[in-house]
């Protein structure tokens, strides 16, 4: 847990170890790595020298209520959701409606154990 392929366990046949950062066709460019500072949404044209080896699972949220695509008539809506690290516990998950120009709090739950996802609401 926390490390990369948490989340897709795959069975080995073989292992080798390496005293450099794998080298493979895959691992050119944006591949396997995560940016050094965030970025705004859709910023797809980011230097490739923005960018760091991905070694730690990093910070994951998602928004579980209101399902996708609902659509309301309402001014205000009752958001809920799920957020994980890698490194433990998150401490804050805030929520932008206009492309990260204001975030808003939300209320985070804590987790079960340092490797588990946490509610948030807002």
């Amino acid at each position: 847990p926390g490390y990369p392929g948490s989340a897709q366990g795959k069975w080995l046949k073989r292992l080798w170890i390496r005293d450099r950062i794998h080298d493979g066709l895959g691992m050119q460019g944006k591949s396997y790595k995560v940016p050094k500072y965030p970025l705004r949404p859709a910023d797809y044209d980011a230097p490739d020298a923005g960018f760091r080896m991905f070694t730690q699972q990093p910070v994951r949220s998602l928004i579980v209520r209101p399902p996708r695509c609902t659509v309301t008539p309402n001014s205000t809506i009752w958001l809920e959701g799920k957020a994980y690290s890698g490194a433990g516990a998150v401490v804050r998950v805030e929520l932008s409606y206009d492309a990260g120009l204001k975030w808003h709090p939300t209320s985070l739950s804590q987790p079960a154990n340092k490797w588990a996802w946490q509610r948030w609401e807002a």
